[in-house]
């Protein structure tokens, strides 16, 4: 199987997508997924892009003559071919909470995506307009919530006990909070901080920052960031 990705540095979308596929890999050493990367915004990318998949779009998945785009369709893609990977708990609620919080996720958080672009490799202040203020607030104690709910239920050290989908799935959330200097609320910032240090400390994690860390391209501050 190949990946089609975008910058590791900059792509959250490729982030989730790179990490499904390791941790897919790891319980499938005959099945491990071969990583393209392809700098985005660089001059042709869409049209590389479209020699693999129709939207333009990172990640793209293809295996065989499957071509499968999207983040979540290739997590569920490649769960149905690893059933018995811990992806999900394994109790039906926890579970069904679990597949919630991804597909929120997946679906949601567009201040945050909006004003707090994934830039691994650096560190930046929030610059937000004065109408978005609170949205994004809201946002970002929304997955804040989150976390600790989760944690509170299962102990830790990962939302539901062990590493899987939804730990994923928020992962590159993490890389913005360190990124943008975002400190969890001081009522539950022992736990979370735990949380956020146990992902960034995560083996398949830690690669992936550190690969993001030492790219030769980057995407331009102009392209990255709003102007209002």
């Amino acid at each position: 199987m190949q990946l089609i990705l975008g910058n590791k540095n900059h792509s959250s979308w490729s982030m989730r997508a790179g990490l499904v596929a390791r941790f897919f890999s790891a319980a499938n050493p005959d099945e491990k997924i071969e990583e393209i990367v392809v700098p985005l915004f660089a001059d042709g990318y869409k049209e590389r892009l479209r020699e693999w998949g129709p939207t333009g779009l990172v990640p793209i998945l293809i295996d065989g003559d499957l071509r499968i785009h999207d983040s979540l369709a290739i997590a569920m893609y490649l769960v149905e071919k690893s059933p018995e990977q811990t992806w999900y708990p394994e109790e039906t609620a926890a579970r069904a909470l679990a597949r919630s919080l991804v597909c929120e996720m997946h679906s949601g958080f567009f201040k945050i995506r909006k004003w707090m672009p994934v830039d691994i490799r650096s560190t930046h202040n929030l610059r937000v307009s004065a109408g978005d203020e609170a949205g994004l607030e809201s946002e970002i104690e929304r997955v804040f919530s989150i976390f600790s709910a989760a944690l509170a239920d299962s102990g830790g050290p990962f939302l539901f006990g062990a590493y899987g989908l939804a730990d994923i799935f928020y992962a590159p959330v993490v890389t913005r909070f360190q990124t943008y200097g975002v400190s969890a609320p001081a009522d539950r910032a022992p736990a979370i901080e735990e949380y956020m240090a146990n992902v960034l400390n995560q083996a398949d994690v830690r690669a992936w920052c550190e690969e993001a860390r030492t790219e030769s391209y980057s995407i331009a501050d102009s392209i990255l960031f709003p102007t209002e």
